[in-house]
């Protein structure tokens, strides 16, 4: 395949009607096609096919066809396992191209990124690490831009988190391109993960300049102080390189660039860069060539002058200026690269009124011309600085304050002096070639200069008051043979402050030869090595130190003396005692000690030298043999223990600054060996010793655990075989819980690297989970000994499963949060823990919840509470969601429970149910296959799943189903509003059947909440049409439906938000035209009226339409006519005028109210208004005299005949003519 047919711009020039023929080709064949081709051909050819094939993938995919990037890019990056690198390496340019062209695809492209850091081939690892530097800017922008978070960029930033961490231990690598990428990454991760600053200089391409800056303050992901942090420490591993003593000189130029690049990209580093570039400089790598010293002093050149270019270096410049004049760089070179006055910027300062400083001319050292300025002290890394960075650096400031006082012209002269000796016969070319001549010797700045580049080198040697009060230990090997070698100690304390500390001086002895010997002179002894150095202790002082350096005890110790003769073979010498003892010294004990010289004394130690001269060898003859029974003693067992346990401990305190060490593999052997060998006051020792530094001793610890175990197990042969291994342990555990901190994970590390977990040490780990401020530790470390110890993980999944039943709520909650991802992501764990669960649901079956006490508590519960039931649910609940068949057992649990744990178990399960959702198939199951003595359970479920949204079909037909088949009503409570009307109203009857409880809970659901959330109704009948269906019930021989349906409206009146009075209205009027009219039509009439009192008039009409209807044929509608009548009366007394006179005159005989009340209201009447009425009417009522007009009063005419009026038949016949006309 030609690769020119995807750049048309390079293809030569070929006849028209070829390229015509080309372009239909393509045509016919669209580009997803070519795209499947070629990736299928690339599967089957060898390797030159494969890359040209997957080229041009490249080049459809990507450049001319980019939405076919989602659809092919799995199918690509599957070919990162080829085994040919160049294939990979071409995968790894498709995927870095994929994500700069569409961002979204980086949660799919970095984890495979990722997994490729891991390459075995070198340079595919280089194309992976390149790619990282180009997609980490890009990565980090597309999630700051993000407004919330997600799990795709969660998955992206939580991958790029390992691979940061994988890539700083990069720089460490032997290869030295993986090595110069990673620091390359490394100038990428600090200059995004950090913030603008003044003066920052601006990157050519804006799309690079990405910073903190664009970071949000709430992101949820990007935590700004986290990402500084971070920063903080790939700075301080950069300069950490700077000062190792194997990097190679391409590495080190390379960080040296990077450090220049950040400190101009972040200015406040201006002044940890520059130090650190001033401490290389007085210390490079003693293993580089000559050519390589020189390639890296041209580096350090070059970039320390583009930093003096930078207008916020004005507080460095004179220490810039100094180290490049030590670097051969000319005056005119630094005046023309130091930035002219205007250029510089003043330094800011707090309350931003402080005046800019007055312009000065730097004279030659870069200092003030009016006064030799000293060169500002070491400036303190940025807070964000790792501490081993900070801790070098002080030790450096603190031995330059030391030694700056003491470096005169004087003292320089005898150093030089006495190093002359040291130096090559030739003048090495490299310093013929880089040395010049100091301009400003002697002033302030350059003695300052010198006294750091002799602190710094000393420090690196673990020598000085800085590297003794920081602990600095020595990072340069010592050469062989050389004086320091023979002499070098872990930290070589200042000589000065040892006297200062001890307090004693060294008093004169007199010689046999009567000659005085001062307090700093030495004697030399020749025996047979002219080289040996023997310096007789000859006062308290010296004895302490020859004391100290060879292990003994203390000079003021009474075993001192004991220990002196054992080692020596002779009584330690005093004051008091002359020279001459000590001048016979047996060969085989003779100790070099080296001593102190001061350098002004130097010319009277060569004449005392000269006077004192060695012992002749043939005095040695005069010794006779050394006799060890002559001068040992024998001692008590208890005497030779305790010197055992001090020698024992100061063992552990002199080499407890490097048994953390690799290279102190030895001495922990011995460590170990004698612990496990003698035992006793030695574990002891050993494990205080441990505790004090459990960090650092960490390796020791382990080392002891293993060397107990072995020698358990019988791996190991000891003459004293002991089972000490358990002991040990939980020593340790039990230590470790006072000695760190609540939340140190070295407590989880060593339960993780101990060869054996025994069952006293998971009670420990027990202890922990159940203790509130050590809780989050223990389920921690449980959770990490169920994954990572495999043959421990059923006893460590048994701790954790009982805490869940703790009563501490912190412990439960994240025991019960650890329980569940074990379950989902451990299959080999699911049978463990749904056996718990089950036996924990098992115990609801008891009487008495008795096996939650614990053995001491005598007084058993007797009665199921919340507490206790949801302690034995817990787990079994939250297991629920992820295993849907666990509700069988639930049902099966349930059914044999007493009513308590019933009530308390149907509170408990809202939350797993909502979870579990209508559509769950086991759901469903249980719901059509309800165990006998769980459909409350059931019908609870049912209720939860209904609360928020209308049931699913699916449901609704397995109900129903269920319904039919056990005729329990209940079940179709939850899913009424997915029932059909006719289903709802020929179920009524059976509903208002059910308590009082349930009834409500119908009433519920079809009223109150019969409008749904977009104001339409959910509910399958409206209020007014059950109000009707309650009435049309047939129930004339059954007085419970009866009353049943009294109940049930009387519900209905109650909801007076659903039953308004036009809702009632409506009612009545339909029950009204209702064929035969209601038997409760009358009562529903009354409490309708009782309710709203404005229904009067319309009460009246619907009395007048209940005459026409004859109402006196239905006996109880009829009863609550008349009942009406009394409540409505004055108002119904022209309805009961329009009655016929049998049924007005039942009415009158029945109610005696009415009888009453209805002859007061015609009294009042005029008789123009009686003339209205019926004849017959009137007679009943008695206003009429027989046939001959009407009576007022009724019987009372009778009593006041005389008084009263008399209408004639002829007067009353005559008024209803006129009436009529009228009318």
């Amino acid at each position: 395949v030609n690769m020119t047919k995807y750049n048309r711009s390079t293809q030569p020039f070929t006849p028209l009607g070829a390229q015509q023929e080309d372009d239909q080709a393509e045509q016919l064949q669209p580009t997803r096609e070519k795209v499947v081709q070629l990736l299928n051909q690339a599967q089957l050819v060898q390797r030159d096919k494969k890359l040209e094939c997957l080229q041009q993938v490249k080049e459809l995919i990507v450049h001319k066809d980019p939405d076919l990037l989602d659809s092919f890019l799995d199918e690509v990056m599957a070919f990162q396992q080829d085994t040919v690198a160049d294939v990979r390496k071409l995968v790894v340019s498709i995927m870095e191209d994929a994500c700069k062209t569409d961002p979204e695809l980086m949660h799919r492209v970095i984890p495979m990124l990722a997994y490729m850091l891991k390459d075995n081939n070198p340079n595919v690892l280089k194309r992976v690490l390149a790619c990282f530097i180009q997609l980490y800017r890009i990565a980090f922008r597309h999630i700051a831009a993000a407004k919330a978070s997600n799990s795709d960029l969660q998955e992206i930033w939580d991958v790029l988190t390992e691979v940061k961490q994988q890539v700083l231990e990069l720089i460490d690598s032997d290869n030295d391109g993986i090595r110069t990428l990673a620091i390359k990454f490394t100038e990428i991760l600090i200059i995004t993960q950090t913030k603008k600053e003044e003066g920052s200089e601006q990157l050519k391409l804006t799309d690079q300049d990405i910073s903190l800056d664009i970071v949000p303050p709430t992101h949820p992901l990007l935590k700004a102080s986290l990402l500084k942090e971070e920063a903080g420490t790939a700075m301080g591993s950069l300069l950490s390189l700077t000062a190792s003593p194997t990097v190679s000189s391409v590495n080190l130029m390379a960080c040296v660039g990077t450090l220049t690049f950040i400190a101009k990209q972040r200015p406040s580093y201006i002044s940890t860069v520059v130090q650190s570039f001033e401490l290389l400089h007085a210390n490079l790598p003693p293993h580089f060539a000559t050519s390589q010293v020189s390639s890296v002093r041209k580096q350090l050149k070059s970039q320390l002058l583009a930093i003096l270019k930078h207008p916020r270096s004005l507080e460095c410049q004179s220490q810039i200026a100094t180290v490049l004049t030590d670097l051969g760089c000319t005056q005119a070179e630094i005046a023309s690269n130091t930035p002219k006055p205007e250029q510089k910027r003043p330094r800011s300062s707090v309350d931003g009124d402080c005046p800019p400083p007055k312009k000065q001319r730097p004279n030659a050292s870069g200092g003030n011309p009016k006064k030799d300025t000293a060169m500002p002290p070491l400036k303190p890394p940025p807070p964000d600085a790792p501490a081993a960075t900070n801790a070098f650096m002080e030790a450096v400031e603190m031995t330059t304050t030391d030694i700056k006082p003491l470096l005169t012209p004087e003292v320089v002269t005898d150093l030089v002096l006495a190093t002359m000796s040291n130096l090559p016969k030739q003048q090495p070319i490299i310093f013929k070639n880089s040395y010049t001549p100091i301009a400003a010797a002697a002033s302030e700045a350059q003695v300052t200069h010198l006294a750091r580049l002799l602190a710094s080198q000393m420090t690196s040697a673990g020598i000085g008051v800085g590297a003794e009060a920081k602990s600095i230990k020595p990072t340069r090997p010592v050469p062989e043979g050389s004086s320091s070698q023979r002499s070098a100690s872990p930290i070589v304390r200042d000589p000065r402050r040892r006297r200062q500390e001890e307090g004693l001086g060294r008093p004169a002895v007199e010689e046999p030869m009567d000659v005085r010997v001062k307090e700093e002179e030495e004697e030399e002894i020749e025996i047979s090595n002219p080289n040996l150095e023997l310096d007789l202790a000859q006062s308290t002082a010296e004895l302490s130190y020859l004391g100290a350096l060879l292990g003994l005890p203390s000079v003021l110790d009474p075993m001192f003396p004991v220990a002196y003769a054992a080692f020596f073979g002779s009584v330690p010498p005093t004051s008091a005692e002359p020279m001459e003892e000590l001048s016979v010294v047996r060969p085989s004990n003779l100790i070099a000690i080296p001593t102190v010289e001061d350098p002004d004394d130097q010319s009277k130690d060569k004449e005392e030298k000269k006077k004192l001269q060695p012992v002749a060898p043939q005095k040695l003859k005069r010794i006779h043999m050394f006799d060890l029974t002559s001068v040992v003693h024998p001692m008590e067992n208890e005497q030779v223990h305790s010197l055992a346990i001090a020698a024992f401990k100061r063992m552990l305190k002199v080499e407890g600054g490097a048994l953390s060490l690799d290279t102190q593999q030895n001495s922990i052997k011995l460590i170990i060996t004698l612990v496990t060998q003698f035992g006793g006051e030695f574990v002891e020792a050993l494990r205080s010793f441990i505790l004090e530094d459990f960090k650092s001793h960490f390796d020791l610890a382990i080392a002891w655990l293993y060397a107990e175990y072995s020698i358990e197990e019988g791996y190991v042969f000891c003459a004293q075989s002991s089972q000490h291994y358990e002991t040990c342990l939980l020593g340790l555990l039990e230590g470790a819980k006072t000695s760190l901190d609540a939340r140190d994970r070295l407590f989880t590390k060593l339960l993780l690297e101990a060869p054996r977990l025994t069952k006293p040490a998971l009670e420990i780990v027990r202890a922990y989970c159940l203790d509130e401020e050590r809780a989050f530790l223990g389920v921690s470390t449980l959770k990490d000994l169920v994954l990572k110890r495999h043959h421990a993980s059923d006893e460590c999944l048994q701790v954790l499963l009982q805490i869940t039943l703790s009563d501490l709520e912190m412990a439960k909650n994240q025991s019960l949060h650890v329980v569940k991802k074990l379950y989902t992501v451990r299959q080999d764990l699911v049978a463990t823990i749904e056996r718990f669960a089950q036996h924990t649901l098992q115990c609801l079956l008891s009487e008495h919840p008795s096996f939650l006490q614990t053995e001491g508590d005598m007084q058993v519960a007797t009665e199921w509470t919340e507490d206790s039931v949801k302690t034995c649910v817990v787990v079994f609940l939250a297991l629920l969601p992820l295993n849907p068949k666990l509700l069988k057992d639930l049902a099966m649990v349930y059914t044999g429970t007493s009513a308590t744990v019933k009530r308390i178990l149907l509170k408990l399960i809202d939350t797993p149910v909502r979870a579990l959702g209508m559509d769950s198939p086991d759901l469903l199951e249980l719901v059509l296959e309800c165990p006998h003595g769980s459909e409350t359970l059931v019908i609870r479920m049912l209720y939860i799943l209904t609360e928020t949204a209308p049931p699913s079909s699916d449901l609704v037909n397995r109900v129903r189903e269920v319904c039919q088949r056990s005729g329990d009503v209940r079940l179709l409570i939850p899913i009424l509003h997915g029932l059909q009307k006719q289903e709802v109203i020929e179920a009524l009857p059976k509903f208002i059947h059910l308590s009082p409880n349930l009834v409500k809970g119908v009433f519920d659901r079809l009223l109150v909440s019969y409008k749904g959330d977009q104001g339409h109704s959910i509910s399958p009948v409206t209020p007014s049409e059950l109000m009707i269906a309650l009435h049309t019930l047939d129930f004339p021989s059954d007085e419970s439906l009866m009353k049943a349906v009294i109940k049930a409206t009387n519900l209905c009146f109650g909801e007076k938000a659903v039953y308004t009075q036009e809702v009632l209205a409506v009612v009545l009027q339909q029950l009204l035209d209702h064929t035969p009219i209601p038997t409760l039509f009358m009562r529903t009439v009354l409490q309708s009226l009782q309710a709203y009192p404005r229904l009067l008039n319309f009460v009246m009409t619907i009395l007048n339409k209940l005459i026409t209807k004859q109402v006196w044929k239905e006996p109880k509608v009829w009863q609550g006519f008349i009942k009406c009548c009394e409540v409505t009366k004055p108002q119904s007394f022209p309805v009961l005028l329009q009655l016929p006179t049998q049924q007005l005159k039942n009415i009158l005989e029945t109610s005696s109210v009415l009888n009453e009340a209805l002859r007061n209201y015609l009294k009042e009447l005029s008789p123009s208004q009686l003339i209205g009425m019926p004849r017959p009417l009137l007679q009943l009522l008695g206003f009429i005299e027989g046939e001959g007009g009407i009576q007022e009063g009724g019987d009372e005419s009778k009593k006041q005949k005389s008084e009263n009026r008399k209408l004639s038949k002829t007067d009353y016949d005559f008024a209803r003519v006129q009436e009529s006309e009228a009318s």
